[in-house]
Formats: C-alpha cells, sequence, structure tokens
C-alpha cells in the first residue's frame, strides 16, 4: 500500500465536472496544509478501433487518430492549467493524460507516480453509464492500494 500521513502526493482525476472541481479544491487546500503536490489526472475515452481490409485505410486510420488523440491531450492540458491556475504559485502540480477505462487508468498512475493518496469527486459526467456498471470513484475505492478521499 501506498499510503502514509500525511500524504506527499495527492492523485486528483479530473474530468472537469462540477464533483472534480470540488475534489481538486480540496485536494489543494490539503495539499497546502500538509506541503504536499498534487498529480492531475485527465482519463480521455478511448479511440475506437475498426479494421478496414486495406493496410492504406489503416495507416490513413491511424494517422487520423494520432491527430485526433494529439488534440484530445492539448485541449484537456489547455483546460487543466486554466483549473490549476490559482494555486501555481503555491503548490507544486503534474498533470497527465491518459485515455481508455478511467478506474484502470487511474489505478495504473497512482502506482506510477508514486501517490499516496487519491481524492476524488463521487461522481462526474458518467451518467446512465453509472447506474449500469458501477461509479469510477466507487470501482477506484476498491482496486486502489491507496486511500481514496471521495468529495461529495
Amino acid at each position: 500500500m501506498n499510503a502514509s500521513f500525511p500524504p506527499r502526493r495527492i492523485l486528483v482525476p479530473h474530468d472537469f465536472s462540477d464533483q472534480s472541481r470540488k475534489a481538486l479544491t480540496y485536494a489543494v487546500q490539503m495539499a497546502l496544509e500538509v506541503s504536499a503536490s498534487v498529480v492531475v489526472l485527465h482519463v480521455g475515452p478511448p479511440i475506437p478501433t475498426f479494421a478496414y481490409p486495406l493496410p492504406e485505410a489503416t495507416a490513413l486510420q491511424t494517422a487520423q487518430w494520432t491527430e485526433t488523440l494529439r488534440e484530445r491531450q492539448e485541449s484537456a492540458r489547455l483546460a487543466l492549467q486554466e483549473e490549476i491556475q490559482p494555486w501555481v504559485d503555491r503548490v507544486e502540480f503534474a498533470t497527465q493524460f491518459e485515455e481508455g477505462e478511467a478506474t484502470d487508468a487511474i489505478v495504473r498512475v497512482l502506482q506510477e507516480t508514486g501517490c499516496d493518496l487519491i481524492v476524488m469527486g463521487s461522481h462526474g459526467w458518467t451518467g446512465l453509464r453509472r447506474a449500469i456498471i458501477g461509479s469510477v470513484a466507487e470501482k477506484t475505492a476498491r482496486r486502489a492500494q491507496a486511500p481514496v478521499l471521495i468529495v461529495h
């Protein structure tokens, strides 16, 4: 388990929902109190893959996917920079971008970055999907090898 108290590195999954913003504010306040750094993670949906019979179509599609991923990451990077701007002079931040299933990415980034606490919103932009397959917060709390603080 990565847990230590007080936390040294706090992971904040952020999907630009109001709940994510609340979690980020809470994490920053905690970081200020205990001199921790904050890793803000945005997980975008995976780019769908389709198989075409011609290699030329696949190569073209791969180039398009790569450009789409680059555009998504740049858009998310700019939006996250705006989100953390009020605190950048007082808290050490890192931002990270992943594509894929949110819980898998959160757990992987937790391990890769050595964060010892996750602070996340109780729900984000998951709507009906959440009701069907369970919330990201709930799945993360079950799978993470560190404490998860869920902000409501």
